[in-house]
C-alpha cells in the first residue's frame, strides 16, 4: 500500500483509539485485508470508526487476513517513512512492516480479543458542508459538560429532519442550540 494512504487511514482511526486503556487490545487498530481492500477499525467502546481503503491506486492484497496492531506505534513508524510503498504482514504474533528504507517488527495482539463492534451494512447519511458542521460544533461545544461524572451531558446532540440540522449541548446550567441546513434525502 502507498504509505500516504496508510498514514491517512491510521490518523483518522487513531483519533478514536484511547492512548491508555485497561487492556492493550483497546490501544490497537484492527486491520482486515480482503478482496475489498483494507479495512481499519478502532474503538474506545463508546465510539467506533471504520476506515476503508479500496483496492487499486497502489493497494494490493496478497493474502486475506486479520491483524491487530498497536495504533500509536504503527502510526509513528509510518509517519517517519519516506513516501514509498509499504508491505504489512502478520505472522507469529507480530506485525511486520517492510519498505525499501527498512523493516520493523511490532508485537501484535490476537484479533479475536478485539471487542465486537456492530457495523451497519447500510446506513442512511446526511451530507453537511465541513464549515457548517465546524460552526455547529464551535457554537455549541462550550455548553457541554466537562465533568466525567456527567457522562450523558458530555457531548453534542445532532438532530436532522428534512434539510434541517440542529445541534444541542447542555451541562445542566446552560444550553446551546444552533440550526443549519444540510443535504438530506428526507428519510431521517
Amino acid at each position: 500500500c502507498p504509505r500516504a494512504r496508510l498514514v491517512e487511514a491510521l490518523q483518522a482511526v487513531s483519533g478514536i483509539v484511547p492512548t491508555r486503556g485497561i487492556k492493550e487490545v483497546f490501544e490497537s487498530v484492527r486491520i482486515e485485508a480482503s478482496g475489498k481492500g483494507l479495512t481499519l477499525l478502532g474503538t474506545d467502546l463508546e465510539v467506533s470508526m471504520l476506515y476503508s481503503i479500496p483496492p487499486g491506486e497502489g493497494l494490493q492484497v496478497a493474502e486475506e487476513g486479520l491483524l491487530l496492531a498497536p495504533a500509536r506505534r504503527l502510526q509513528a513508524i509510518l509517519h517517519e517513512l519516506p513516501d514509498e510503498p509499504v508491505t504489512v504482514s502478520f505472522a507469529k504474533g507480530a506485525c511486520h512492516l517492510k519498505a525499501t528504507s527498512g523493516s520493523w517488527r511490532i508485537t501484535a495482539g490476537d484479533p479475536a480479543d478485539f471487542p465486537a463492534v456492530e457495523v451497519p451494512e447500510t446506513a442512511e447519511g446526511v451530507e453537511v458542508d465541513r464549515e457548517v458542521l465546524r460552526d455547529l460544533v464551535q457554537r455549541t461545544s462550550f455548553a457541554a459538560a466537562r465533568e466525567k461524572m456527567r457522562y450523558a451531558l458530555n457531548g453534542i446532540l445532532l438532530l436532522t429532519k428534512g434539510d434541517d440540522l440542529q445541534a444541542v449541548a447542555t451541562d445542566g446550567r446552560r444550553l446551546a442550540h444552533v440550526r443549519a441546513s444540510c443535504r438530506n434525502s428526507g428519510k431521517i
